[in-house]
C-alpha cells in the first residue's frame, strides 16, 4: 500500500507538471504572438515615418568651400533610393578612421592621424571622399572593394588628379589653379611640378611657411636648376608673408569686434571686415594661379582695408 501510494504521488506530480508546462507553453506562445504584433505596429511607423525619396536627395554631401566661394553645384540624383539612403548615412558617420584606428596594424597610421586632428577631420569630410571605398561597412571586403591606390593614375588621389579631387570642395584655388602653366605640366606628367599636397600636406590641410615655400620654389626655380628664375622663389615668399600678415590683422579685427556692445556700430565693423576679406581670397586665388602681378594688387587693397578697418577700432 505504501509503494503504491508513492507511485501514485509520483503520476500526480508528473502529471501537474505537464500541465504546469503546458500553460507556460501556451503563455509563452501568447507573449511571442503578442510581441510580434507589436513588432509589425512599430514596423509599419517606420516606415510611414521614413523619408521619401525627394527627401533624401535633398540631403547631399557637404563640402567644404573657402568664404566668399560660391557652393560647387550639386550632382544630379540618379533617383535611385537605395543610393540616396548610402550618401545619408555616409554623411552621419563614416566608418573608415573608426576602423582602422581599431586595426592597429592598418597601414598610413600617421596619414590616419594627421587626418583626424585636420581640417577635413574636424568637418567629417572622410577617407572615403578621396580614396573611394564604401565608409557605411565594416566589412574589410566591401569598405575596400572600389578603392584605387594613389599611385595608380586613375586614383582620385594621384598627384595628377589631386587638383580635380580637392577641387570639388575648394573651388576658388581649383579655378586659378587650371590658369597656371603648372597644371599644364601636371597634366603631362612631370614629376617635379606642385600639386595640392606640395604645398597643403596630403590630408593635414597645413600650408608651408614662407621659408619653406621659397625653398620649395627654389628646387625647380633657383640657380642652376630646370627653369631657373631664383626672383620668383623669393617673391613668393615675400607675397606669403604679407597675406599672413593680413589675416593676423584681420583676425585680431574680428576678435575687437565681438568685443562692441552698439549693435549697429558691431554690424558696420563687421561689413568693413568682411569687405577686408574679399581682396584677401582673390589675392589667395592669385596665388594658386601664380599670377603675382594681381596677387599684388589684391594684397595691397586687403591690407588698405584691413588698417582702415583698425584705425576705426582703434579710434584713430
Amino acid at each position: 500500500m505504501t509503494r503504491n501510494r508513492g507511485t501514485s504521488d509520483v503520476v500526480a506530480r508528473a502529471t501537474a507538471g505537464r500541465r504546469a508546462f503546458g500553460g507556460a507553453t501556451r503563455g509563452a506562445k501568447a507573449s511571442l504572438a503578442f510581441g510580434a504584433v507589436i513588432l509589425a505596429a512599430a514596423l509599419l511607423l517606420l516606415l510611414a515615418a521614413s523619408p521619401s525619396d525627394s527627401d533624401l536627395s535633398s540631403h547631399r554631401d557637404a563640402q567644404l568651400v573657402p568664404p566668399g566661394h560660391a557652393q560647387p553645384a550639386p550632382k544630379p540624383d540618379d533617383g535611385a533610393p537605395a543610393m540616396a539612403v548610402a550618401r545619408r548615412l555616409g554623411n552621419q558617420q563614416s566608418r573608415c578612421a573608426d576602423c582602422h584606428f581599431a586595426n592597429f596594424d592598418a597601414p598610413a597610421r600617421r596619414h590616419l592621424e594627421e587626418w583626424d586632428v585636420s581640417a577635413h577631420g574636424r568637418n567629417r569630410v572622410g577617407c572615403e571622399s578621396c580614396h573611394g571605398g564604401d565608409s557605411t561597412t565594416f566589412d574589410p571586403l566591401s569598405a575596400h572593394a572600389e578603392i584605387i591606390p594613389g599611385t595608380d593614375a586613375r586614383s582620385p588621389a594621384h598627384r595628377a588628379n589631386l587638383p580635380r579631387t580637392c577641387g570639388a570642395c575648394h573651388a576658388g584655388p581649383y579655378v586659378a589653379f587650371q590658369r597656371s602653366r603648372h597644371l599644364e605640366l601636371l597634366q603631362a606628367g612631370d614629376q617635379r611640378v606642385p600639386t595640392c599636397s606640395t604645398c597643403h600636406g596630403s590630408v593635414a590641410a597645413h600650408l608651408l611657411s614662407p621659408r619653406a615655400l621659397e625653398a620649395q620654389c627654389a628646387s625647380c626655380h633657383g640657380v642652376g636648376q630646370v627653369a631657373e628664375r631664383p626672383e620668383a622663389s623669393a617673391q613668393a615668399r615675400d607675397l606669403l608673408e604679407s597675406i599672413t600678415a593680413v589675416r593676423a590683422t584681420l583676425r585680431e579685427a574680428g576678435s575687437l569686434i565681438r568685443r562692441v556692445t552698439d549693435d549697429e556700430r558691431r554690424a558696420s565693423l563687421e561689413y568693413d571686415r568682411r569687405q577686408a576679406e574679399v581682396p584677401l581670397i582673390e589675392a589667395a586665388d592669385a596665388g594658386h594661379a601664380f599670377e603675382f602681378g594681381a596677387l599684388q594688387e589684391r594684397l595691397a587693397t586687403a591690407r588698405r582695408r584691413a588698417e582702415a578697418l583698425m584705425g576705426r577700432l582703434l579710434g584713430q
